[in-house]
C-alpha cells in the first residue's frame, strides 16, 4: 500500500482473543512466522470462527489503513 512503512497483523479466536499477532515490513508472512523450520511444530492454528485484521502503519507507526476483520477460518 502507498505510504506504508510496515503492516500490523492480529489473528483472532472465535471468541475475539487474540491468538498471534506480527508487524513488519513484508506484504506477506506465515502463521506463526515461520516457513521452514520443521522443529517448530507448535504454534497458533487456525480454528473454525477465526478471523484476521491487518493494519497499514506509515514510517512513523501511524496507522494509514486498516482492513476490516475478515474469516480466516480453515
Amino acid at each position: 500500500m502507498e505510504g506504508a512503512a510496515a503492516y500490523c497483523l492480529v489473528v483472532l479466536d472465535a471468541e475475539g482473543q487474540a491468538v498471534w499477532a506480527w508487524e513488519g515490513p513484508d506484504t506477506s508472512v506465515a502463521l506463526g512466522g515461520v516457513l521452514d523450520r520443521p522443529e517448530a511444530s507448535e504454534g497458533p492454528v487456525l480454528a473454525p470462527g477465526s478471523a484476521w485484521s491487518v493494519a497499514a502503519l506509515d514510517a512513523d507507526g501511524h496507522v494509514v489503513a486498516a482492513s476490516p476483520l475478515r474469516s480466516a477460518s480453515p
